[in-house]
């Protein structure tokens, strides 16, 4: 009797073991798949941040792009349609959309968030991030500055839209100024000592930016050490090559440059102080260039509002220029410089 008892005593232990395990089980199935659906879910979702998060408010599209609005980030990205991307690291990056590795690539630029920073943003690697930017960043640079900024328009397409502060100055194609970036500090000594600028007293990269009299950017040079020259940079730019007889360039008083200029091409610059004092004429002359030239100095602000340029980190280093002129094009998408004709009149 005893052992019948112990046999069913053993045969309800072992069912319950059964019953305890079965119903484990069942818990388990059902935990891996709810997990697997939550997966599935995060997989089929947007990203954590994305353009159509942002895109029904103009403040935010500025804020977060540098552009006005979503119809003009759809402008641009339908620039780039059809054009495949070459991938810096040779590997396409699928996760993202192309709309969304557009818009990483101007949040970078404008707001200069840092690759951790993107990557838990868009829920990717930080090599992810820098084969979306980079990459992204060669290709605007190939449509907006290759392309776009090709050429320079010439004086008579000017004088169609030229602003009232030209009158006597109609002949101007371009308008000039030069521009110094914060740059990191480069590991060889020499190279520190040309990135060292004298006039910011730091090392910094100089670009050239060039406007029609409108305000538009119409030229933006590579970026060369903080130690070089307006004059130098002007020679090195390639903006020579665009002037033809009977243009003329406006620049400021340290663009000392009018023996490299083409034959037939007129300088517009201050007049230098030779007498004690200005004559009528002068001062005119003076008051002329420095309404006219103030557009070149509004333009370059522009520029330097693309958060990446406010310092080049030496990651960067290798693709400066290509940021500095995509950055400088970017401009041409916003509102414009001049609201109208008359606006440097009010």
């Amino acid at each position: 009797m005893k052992l019948v008892n112990e046999l069913k005593q053993k045969e309800l232990r072992q069912s319950t073991i059964v019953h305890e395990a079965e119903n484990w089980l069942l818990q388990a199935t059902a935990e891996v798949q709810r997990l697997r659906e939550l997966l599935n879910s995060s997989q089929k979702s947007d990203v954590i941040f994305s353009f159509s998060k942002i895109s029904h408010d103009n403040k935010l599209v500025e804020h977060f792009t540098g552009l006005p609005n979503k119809e003009t980030f759809f402008a641009l990205l339908k620039l780039c349609d059809g054009l495949e991307i070459q991938y810096l690291y040779g590997w396409k990056v699928s996760k993202l959309t192309r709309e969304n590795q557009l818009f990483l690539t101007l949040l970078k630029l404008r707001r200069n968030l840092s690759h951790i920073d993107l990557s838990v943003r868009f829920a990717m690697s930080e090599t992810a991030v820098a084969n979306v930017f980079v990459s992204w960043l060669i290709l605007l640079h190939y449509i907006l500055v290759d392309d776009l900024l090709s050429t320079v328009p010439s004086r008579e397409k000017n004088q169609e839209h030229l602003p009232a502060s030209f009158k006597g100055y109609e002949d101007t194609r371009i308008v000039i100024d030069a521009t110094e970036i914060t740059t990191a500090n480069p590991a060889l000594m020499d190279k520190q000592k040309r990135m060292f600028s004298n006039y910011k007293h730091k090392i910094t990269s100089k670009g050239l930016v060039g406007i029609s009299p409108n305000g538009n950017v119409t030229f933006a040079s590579k970026l060369y050490a903080g130690s070089t020259s307006d004059r130098n940079v002007v020679i090195h730019s390639g903006l020579l090559n665009c002037l033809v007889p009977g243009d003329a360039v406006m620049a400021g008083k340290g663009f000392n440059i009018e023996d490299l200029l083409p034959d037939g091409v007129k300088l517009y610059i201050p007049p230098f102080k030779d007498a004690p004092q200005f004559t009528s004429d002068q001062v005119q002359e003076t008051f002329g260039v420095a309404r006219a030239r103030i557009h070149v100095e509004r333009a370059i602000n522009r520029i330097k509002r693309f958060g990446i340029l406010s310092f080049i980190p030496q990651s960067c280093a290798p693709y400066a220029s290509e940021i500095f002129q995509v950055c400088a094009s970017l401009t041409n998408f916003q509102a414009p410089l001049l609201k109208s004709h008359e606006d440097d009149e009010e």
